[in-house]
This record gives C-alpha cells, sequence and structure tokens, in this order.
C-alpha cells in the first residue's frame, strides 16, 4: 500500500471514528433529557437494538452512549439482565444534596481568589439564559444552564478531581426534582435565586458567599425549607 492509499485510509478512519463519536453524543443527549424528564421511567428497560434502530445506529454507538450515561448514574447495566433507568429515591436525592452542599460551600474560599469580572460576567449570562428557558417554559434547558452554572463557579476553585461527583450530585438532584415538582414548580423562580450566589462573590465576603451557595443548595421547596436542617 502507498503511502498516499494508506492516508487516504487513515484519514477515512479518522472521519468515521469522528462521526461515530458525534452519533453517540446524540444518543448520549437525546436518552438523558427523556431519563430526566421521566419520558423513560424509573427502572425502565432500555434495549439497545430498539434504540439503535430508533436513532439510525449500530448497537456499538448506542453501547457507547449507554456507558457514558451509566458513568453519570442514569443507567444500571446489568450482567445477563440489561439495562435499565436508574431509580430515583428520596434517599439518594437527600444524600446527594447534602454532598453537594459541602463541595460547593468548602470550595467558596478558593472561588473567591479566582473570581473576576469575566467570570461575573459569564455567570450573569448564564443566569439570563435560565431565564429565558423558564419563560419558555423549558425545565430541561434551565437544569443544563444551571448544572452550567454551577460547574463554571466550581471550575474557579481548579479542583478537578472533585469535579465529577459535583456533576453527578447535580444531574441527580435535577432529576428528582423534575420527577417530583410537578406543575407546581416555579422555573423563573429557580433561575433568579441564582443571583443571591452572583452577589454575595461580587462583595468578596467569603463567609457570606459560603452562606449563599449552602442556603442555594439546601433550600429546596420540594423537600420544605431546609432538608438539611438537621445537620446544623
Amino acid at each position: 500500500m502507498t503511502n498516499e492509499n494508506l492516508d487516504k485510509q487513515q484519514g477515512s478512519t479518522t472521519a468515521s471514528g469522528r462521526r461515530s463519536a458525534k452519533r453517540s453524543l446524540t444518543v448520549y443527549d437525546d436518552l438523558q433529557r427523556e431519563i430526566m424528564l421521566g419520558v423513560l421511567p424509573p427502572m425502565a428497560t432500555i434495549v439497545e437494538m430498539e434504540i439503535a434502530e430508533r436513532f439510525g445506529c449500530s448497537q456499538s454507538t448506542v453501547r457507547e452512549a449507554l456507558i457514558a450515561l451509566s458513568n453519570d448514574g442514569l443507567v444500571e447495566r446489568r450482567s445477563h439482565r440489561g439495562t435499565f433507568v436508574a431509580d430515583a429515591r428520596a434517599d439518594d436525592a437527600h444524600e446527594m444534596i447534602r454532598i453537594r452542599r459541602d463541595i460547593e460551600s468548602r470550595s467558596m474560599v478558593r472561588v473567591l481568589r479566582r473570581f473576576g469580572s469575566l467570570l461575573r460576567s459569564e455567570l450573569s449570562e448564564t443566569i439570563e439564559n435560565m431565564k429565558a428557558a423558564a419563560m419558555q417554559d423549558d425545565v430541561y434547558q434551565l437544569t443544563l444552564y444551571d448544572r452550567a452554572f454551577h460547574l463554571n463557579l466550581f471550575d474557579a476553585a481548579d479542583l478537578p478531581s472533585v469535579r465529577p461527583m459535583l456533576q453527578r450530585c447535580l444531574i441527580h438532584n435535577h432529576r428528582f426534582k423534575i420527577l417530583n415538582s410537578g406543575s407546581q414548580r416555579d422555573l423563573y423562580e429557580t433561575a433568579v435565586r441564582h443571583e443571591a450566589i452572583l452577589d454575595a462573590l461580587a462583595e468578596g465576603n467569603a463567609k457570606k458567599a459560603t452562606a449563599a451557595i449552602a442556603h442555594h443548595v439546601t433550600t429546596i421547596a420540594e423537600f420544605g425549607p431546609d432538608i438539611t436542617e438537621e445537620d446544623i
């Protein structure tokens, strides 16, 4: 095989790999949305062949997406039994909120060391995007912006090994809230309440910022005023 033919083959393989990765991401995004919104309810069975037919892709592509969803804790892949949508239990949700509170609260001192006009502008824009999603009654898009707000803020703490833990907590907190809040949830208020965190950070007061993020994480209407008040 000539070098030219080899280069063409390698280029074709690379392009095919990119297409496969892009398709896998599409399957992942769509399935995550359906799981978060309850279209695929807790404990529902996921059949790889059916998903592959639906998206017009290979089962290996679907498998890649399911592995990513498994890493998020949204599906369970059981040997010889198949793949199931993970349960959404209150006990798990409560514990993850406690973990979130500790991770985000303890990061505020580090965040303030890097908090400046650029990060503030990015976070303000994300809040505006949340408000727009709320006005469109798009709860899933709002949760994506909500997740982006908290992860972008946490990135300033420069704790990359902890970030996946926070991301997983955010995913499950949002999923549980969506599945259990029904039509009573005020989406616009969900967006606006992030502004208190930004205001506290802008003051440069670590104690106030820590209190603001802790209050934000633990005050969830579906559970009452503060679901971790017994810990304090």
